[in-house]
């Protein structure tokens, strides 16, 4: 808790993170470039396939969810608490169950080594918990990367607000991927900054559903190629000029 105040009292910089990242969804490889980036309490995630550039903004300063769409030259928007309180209503917080454990291994990454470690999520999928998702893997984590404190700043704001990694649904399956995906990061962040991920997903109980899920299931394969600390420009974390808004 101490430590998380002196985040939280700090002043954070800038830090931007690009990976490459594959996903494997029912035997179907689809790879993009995601690019992080922080400043202060606000993240935007960023998909780059081609000239197609999708992103997600996190404003924790303001409570706002932006969804932006080059393509369409489209912005959603939508209130972070509405998002956070909406998924708890569906799958609370406290049901989720995670782990996370050191190996012997290690890796040369682009700033020295990272450590490696196991990771293991739970997220009850129905509201009678028979069905649950299951995210295992492996995080190879630097504890004292560059730009380790804005990461940790971000993420400290990020657990004090509850924040769900989310672009807010109401559909059970897609809340239970964001919870995991929520934990994985909460419990990463504990440690340093991930330099690769390599998750599964699986579903179990459920009957026929979760085979079915389990026919479209797959892993996830991230890795950092660069990480900049430069100073990111604030109409970054903005809706661009001209774009369609829709409210939700």
């Amino acid at each position: 808790m101490i430590g998380a105040l002196i985040f939280v009292l700090a002043l954070a910089g800038d830090l931007t993170i690009t990976e490459t990242m594959s996903t494997n969804a029912g035997g179907t490889q689809n790879d993009v470039t995601r690019v992080t980036l922080l400043k202060d309490d606000r993240l935007r995630a960023e998909t780059i396939t081609g000239d197609e550039i999708r992103a997600v903004i996190y404003d924790l300063s303001s409570d706002k969810l932006i969804l932006l769409d080059s393509k369409k030259q489209e912005a959603t928007t939508r209130d972070l608490r509405d998002v956070v309180a909406a998924a708890e209503r569906t799958i609370p917080a406290r049901k989720v169950e995670s782990s996370i454990t050191p190996t012997p291994r290690h890796k040369n990454v682009l700033n020295g080594t990272c450590d490696e470690y196991t990771l293991a999520v739970s997220v009850p999928v129905t509201s009678h918990d028979a069905m649950v998702l299951h995210t295992t893997g492996t995080a190879c984590i630097q504890k004292n990367s560059v730009g380790a404190d804005e990461y940790a700043y971000f993420a400290r704001r990020a657990i004090d607000q509850r924040l769900i990694l989310s672009e807010g649904s109401d559909n059970r399956i897609i809340v239970a991927i964001d919870r995991a995906k929520t934990e994985l990061y909460r419990r990463i962040v504990e440690i340093g900054i991930p330099y690769s991920i390599e998750v599964n997903f699986s579903f179990e109980g459920g009957g026929v559903l979760s085979t079915l899920l389990n026919r479209k299931s797959g892993g996830r394969i991230l890795r950092v190629t660069a990480l900049s600390v430069e100073a990111i420009p604030d109409e970054r974390f903005a809706i661009p000029a001209g774009w369609r808004i829709r409210k939700k």
